[in-house]
């Protein structure tokens, strides 16, 4: 997945996110993820924004057209 906008917009759709799990295409991964953490290491190490970090490619486009 792939999602363009300027780093305002990108900031917001990080939080807005990782504010909702609800029907999130990731819940499941996220989850699994989060459980594997807790077994390993006691707790859970890495939140929602920096899980979904891993999956969604954000692309700056101030920054596109900075490049070109």
């Amino acid at each position: 997945m792939k999602i363009i906008g300027t780093q305002e917009e990108l900031k917001w759709v990080r939080r807005a996110l990782a504010n909702n799990c609800e029907g999130c295409i990731f819940e499941e991964r996220c989850n699994q993820n989060a459980s594997e953490e807790l077994k390993k290491h006691g707790k859970t190490l890495t939140s929602c924004e920096e899980f979904m970090s891993r999956q969604i490619t954000f692309v700056c486009e101030e920054e596109t057209k900075a490049t070109k």
